[in-house]
């Protein structure tokens, strides 16, 4: 089941430490050398009281001394190497013992480092940058899938993300239209320059949205709502990701396009549904992501951009988890191959001006009369709406099947096509 994670806005430079040592000028000594370096500092005395320190709240590393009364260093670090949530918090053994057995077995239960009292300042100072800097890459490694905060918090607890469980979510497809003939006029080098730049915008509208960037295929972007954390309007999240990656096309394309020549576009796709969730890579290669039909409609619904002419489709299940505040088109009800109910396609608005609205009120009334075989009657009102909306994919479209209809009068009557392949 998806966490509800609380999570710090703490500085990745800044590091929360924790110092157990029963020796008062050990302490004040590691304490003064450690805020001067600019780190937060917590003291406790015995080991027992730096674990429960570490049950109340989380430390990005540990000091602890390996002779302490109640509890020894070594003690207190096989408990937190035995704890789940524990055992990856960076952890440096202290101790005026400097003999080789005393070192090997701290590294072998899974310290990260061993300092010999007294310490040298240099020595210390490199070995928490070390200790921090392996933490950091953790960080950054987690980060290319979430928002910084979720990246600190697995980084401490990556057995919640082995855990693979069924969710419900939603996931989002994104393709750049046109994407052979652009990099053909690009060239490698500009093509590399401008898909990051792309990527890196479509990117952070899902991070601003609290989304987990699941995978890049090709000129193709893959996001998630609703696990691992815990996000019951998962799908406004990611329609509002989505809403802003369109408003974000024009100044990336004012930056690009006399180079591309063109105006670039792209094809989004949104379904909401259950989905088995996890690592779906393998034990040396992480990638978080999910599973399922919820999944593979997503990217068919993408696909149907396309065939729709439109840049922004959403399933019926998505639009039903959305409120008021969005605005969408009923657009049409398709078949999809592996899929067994007709799934029904919805146009999320971006614009709410009044042309917009009038625009959807007569579109969907026009679908209305032909799923009623009112073939005429939708003709009139599509006809209509093409003096006003010559460019419409979604009239063009309909136009095409009420036309179909009035020639050929198909017994019996289906209003739902099938949808095309990608």
């Amino acid at each position: 089941m998806a966490k509800d994670i609380e999570t710090t806005g703490l500085s990745v430079e800044a590091a929360q430490v924790l110092i157990a040592d029963d020796s008062s000028s050990s302490r004040e000594i590691l304490e003064r050398i450690l805020i001067k370096e600019g780190h937060q500092v917590t003291l406790a005395t015995t080991g027992k009281e730096a674990l429960s320190l570490l049950s109340e709240r989380e430390f990005d590393l540990v000091f602890l001394d390996l002779v302490m009364p109640e509890m020894t260093g070594f003690d207190a670090l096989s408990t937190m190497k035995a704890d789940n949530r524990l055992q990856h918090t960076p952890v440096i053994m202290v101790s005026s013992l400097d003999t080789v057995q005393e070192v090997a077995s701290c590294i072998e239960i899974g310290a990260d480092d061993f300092l010999t009292k007294p310490v040298d300042h240099r020595l210390l100072k490199a070995r928490v940058n070390s200790s921090l800097e392996r933490k950091r890459l953790r960080e950054r490694e987690f980060g290319q899938f979430f928002t910084p905060e979720l990246a600190r918090y697995y980084v401490r607890h990556p057995e919640l993300l082995k855990q693979g469980s069924e969710e419900e979510v939603s996931i989002l497809f994104c393709d750049i239209r046109s994407f052979s003939r652009i990099s053909e006029r690009l060239g490698p080098s500009d093509t590399v320059k401008w898909l990051g730049d792309v990527m890196d915008g479509l990117s952070e509208c899902v991070l601003n949205h609290r989304g987990v960037l699941v995978d890049f295929i090709g000129d193709e972007l893959m996001a998630m709502w609703g696990a691992p954390e815990s996000q019951p309007n998962h799908a406004e999240l990611a329609c509002q990701a989505a809403i802003d990656m369109l408003k974000k096309l024009p100044r990336i394309n004012r930056k690009w396009r006399a180079l591309i020549g063109e105006e670039m576009r792209v094809g989004i796709g949104i379904n909401t549904g259950p989905a088995l969730v996890g690592n779906t890579g393998s034990q040396r290669k992480f990638k978080y992501g999910a599973l399922g039909n919820t999944v593979n409609l997503a990217s068919r619904v993408q696909g149907a951009t396309k065939h729709l002419k439109t840049d922004l489709l959403v399933t019926g299940e998505t639009f039903a988890a959305l409120s008021e505040k969005f605005s969408a088109r009923r657009l049409c009800t398709v078949r999809v191959v592996n899929i067994e109910r007709p799934v029904v396609l919805y146009e999320v608005l971006t614009d709410f001006s009044i042309d917009s609205i009038k625009l959807k009120d007569r579109y969907e009334l026009a679908l209305a009369e032909f799923e009623q075989q009112r073939f005429r009657e939708a003709a009139s009102i599509l006809g209509n709406l093409l003096v006003e909306y010559p460019q419409h994919g979604p009239t063009l479209q309909l136009m095409a099947r009420v036309i179909d209809a009035l020639l050929n009068n198909p017994t019996p009557f289906d209003p739902i096509s099938a949808l095309p392949g990608k």
